[in-house]
């Protein structure tokens, strides 16, 4: 992830149509650099060695409501870690929204699924 050495707290900095970004500047926006699958092992390690190395030895679970999607989610996990100077392992649980507020009743669908 990227966050702008800028970056407003309680804001997600992303391109403005008003200031003529039409892209995201990892440099000025929140943004995904890249993004890996991984095994449960893999993750279940990740997370245990980011906890065990932190000061409180939390973990900060976000999980997203309907009308967002995956790369709101990361983001938005990504922002509230850096406003909260959180030191533990920040996860995003995502579930596949249709992020659309026309598609609610897809998304309330999929939950009960």
């Amino acid at each position: 992830m990227s966050i702008p050495r800028n970056h407003k707290i309680a804001t997600v900095d992303e391109p403005s149509i008003w200031k003529f970004e039409f892209r995201a500047d990892p440099k000025r926006h929140i943004k995904i650099i890249s993004a890996t699958e991984d095994s449960y092992q893999s993750f279940y390690d990740k997370v245990s060695k980011r906890v065990a190395s932190s000061q409180r030895k939390e973990v900060f679970v976000f999980i997203h409501g309907y009308n967002v999607s995956f790369e709101d989610a990361i983001q938005r996990t990504a922002q509230l870690t850096q406003d909260l100077k959180f030191d533990g392992a920040p996860i995003a649980y995502s579930w596949p929204s249709a992020a659309s507020y026309e598609m609610y009743g897809a998304d309330e669908s999929t939950v009960e699924w």
